[in-house]
């Protein structure tokens, strides 16, 4: 009798982990549809335009899921430039306090701790602004690229454009 019981146990266990499993994959199948449909939608471009200012993962989201969107892509490039600018200005103040010739006539003067603090501090609270300014005209479906920095990079990364200015003029602003 024991013996029955513990087979219809198993019977009862593998029907009911068959339909646990349909049951996932039905799920499955609906997360991947309502995945689609949310990067197919274009009211969703501007929470990806703003989605591009968190810093590297949102770029990288961007560029890899929404490519043709125009605003997006804008909003990707100049988070991308101006995360990567930032970095170029960390490894300014880390060469400024590190290089030894520098440093060593800061040092004799008292001045690394101030200067690199100092860049430090003003240097994070400007980037932390411009990702700021740029994840809000993001969010309002507003064109908005750091001034200079924008035309500079794409100069450098996209030669072949001869006048990065033109995507800035849109008829919403």
């Amino acid at each position: 009798m024991d013996n029955m019981d513990e087979a219809t146990f198993k019977d009862k266990t593998k029907v009911k982990a068959k339909e646990l499993l349909e049951k996932g994959k039905e799920n499955t199948q609906k997360l991947r549809q309502n995945i689609q449909k949310s990067l197919e939608d274009p009211d969703n471009e501007k929470t990806y335009a703003s989605l591009a200012y968190l810093p590297v993962l949102g770029v990288i989201i961007c560029f890899l899921f929404k490519r043709k969107q125009k605003l997006t892509m804008i909003h990707a490039k100049n988070s991308a430039y101006v995360q990567i600018a930032f970095l170029g200005f960390l490894l300014g103040v880390w060469l400024l306090s590190n290089v030894p010739v520098i440093s060593h006539i800061l040092k004799a003067i008292l001045f690394v701790p101030i200067i690199t603090n100092a860049l430090l501090y003003v240097g994070t609270i400007a980037f932390i602004a411009t990702l700021g300014i740029g994840y809000f005209n993001a969010s309002h479906g507003k064109i908005w690229v750091m001034p200079y920095l924008f035309e500079i990079m794409e100069s450098y990364f996209n030669p072949k454009k001869k006048n990065s200015h033109e995507i800035q003029k849109s008829p919403e602003n």
